[in-house]
């Protein structure tokens, strides 16, 4: 929490992951996989008119993205692209060794993006000692559960 509240990112209206590169993402390399917003007018703005298109896409990459660049160009919003303790999928890899080599110890968020399908986010989340089965199986026995006390 800290890390938002510094005096210098007072002036920021949200914070988004960096997206290593990938040429789909040009020219702000975003990735929505973790977003810290502030309540200004201009995030609004820029929220409003997402969920206004949130019907036309088949991801919120597909909207965020291109509103981003337009509301950064022509609202003046003021965005920060994250460094590499906020990691996703460039930084999370599926083995051990490339994962220690490429994370940061004192990482604060960590996305398993970049992957094909959930075996695959499960195995880059194992690859750092994130993934809990245990907690796993307890959510499905919960959603199976009935709710007491309604």
């Amino acid at each position: 929490r800290r890390y938002f509240f510094q005096p210098r990112a007072a002036a920021v209206d949200m914070c988004w992951q960096y997206d290593g590169g990938n040429r789909h993402q040009q020219p702000l390399y975003a990735n929505s996989g973790f977003i810290f917003v502030r309540n200004t007018r201009r995030s609004r703005l820029f929220w409003r008119e997402a969920f206004l298109l949130g019907h036309t896409q088949r991801s919120q990459q597909g909207i965020t993205l291109p509103l981003l660049v337009h509301h950064y160009f022509n609202s003046g919003l003021k965005l920060h692209i994250l460094g590499k303790r906020f990691a996703n999928g460039p930084q999370l890899a599926l083995t051990r060794a490339k994962t220690a080599k490429n994370l940061p110890s004192d990482w604060i968020v960590a996305h398993a993006s970049w992957t094909a399908n959930s075996t695959d986010k499960r195995r880059k989340l194992q690859s750092f000692d994130e993934w809990d089965d245990a907690c796993v199986d307890r959510l499905w026995q919960r959603a199976g559960s009935p709710v007491v006390g309604w």
